[in-house]
């Protein structure tokens, strides 16, 4: 059923009034999986109705079944989608909403799996989300009280390699280990943690003036700690430098 470019028809007998043609649509297949599939786009609403009575409207699929499919327990675990309709115990039906920020978290998350989703929605693949392991270097700025309008730049990095680094090092180790101090997500947190880290990169991208290719090689798996007490030098301690230094106060 999901193939790429194909278009199905589908009904349902409480179509939302605000969904329009070209609003993205998250697979979710049901009993007794309960997990996410695959993307979609509406492609046509207001396609008449069927004989008993049920809103017919027009899908078209994006993505092949998902290698990486999450599912219910998991993404009950994320904050944001506490209030998920799709989530909750209940009567089903074929169309759920999602808040803007919960589409976000969603494909995130599906991204961090499925790398060859990074091109289909990349304004929602370039948000960061705190609740998933974030890729990327941060600088946050914290303004209390008032309200302030903030304007930075934030250099492009690519979910794709960050994904193969993640795979490189499962492939060959089983685990994602941090390369300073050993913490392991999987074994101390159990699923919630699996596939959990952060992926530096040993050249900073802040330090080149224009877009650079980045191999395997130049990036590092670590925990959330040692990344941040790295990205508090500048210079930036190299990756050997800090373990060679919380390996001498042992």
């Amino acid at each position: 059923m999901l193939q790429p470019g194909r278009v199905d028809l589908w009904h349902s007998g409480r179509f939302p009034k605000t969904l329009t043609s070209g609003d993205r649509l998250f697979c979710w297949e049901s009993t007794p999986e309960l997990r996410l599939v695959g993307l979609a786009l509406l492609q046509e609403t207001n396609c008449g109705t069927d004989e008993y009575g049920d809103a017919l409207f027009r899908v078209k699929y994006l993505t092949h079944r998902l290698s990486s499919m999450p599912n219910v327990h998991e993404l009950r675990q994320l904050p944001l989608l506490n209030t998920a309709s799709f989530l909750k115990s209940g009567p089903a039906t074929t169309l759920f909403p999602l808040a803007r920020e919960q589409a976000e978290v969603l494909f995130r998350l599906l991204l961090s799996r499925n790398p060859e989703l990074e091109k289909i929605w990349p304004d929602l693949g370039s948000v960061p989300y705190a609740g998933l392991a974030p890729d990327v270097d941060i600088t946050t700025a914290v303004t209390e009280g008032g309200r302030k309008l903030v304007t930075h730049l934030v250099r492009e990095r690519s979910q794709a390699i960050v994904a193969a680094k993640k795979q490189q090092i499962l492939s060959a180790t089983g685990q994602l280990i941090c390369e300073v101090c050993g913490f392991n997500f999987n074994a101390f947190y159990g699923v919630l943690g699996e596939g959990f880290c952060e992926v530096h990169h040993r050249i900073p991208l802040s330090d080149v003036d224009s877009s650079r290719e980045t191999r395997l090689e130049d990036l590092a798996i670590l925990c959330s700690n040692c990344h941040r007490i790295i990205h508090r030098s500048v210079p930036f301690l190299a990756v050997e430098e800090l373990r060679t230094r919380i390996h001498k106060t042992d």
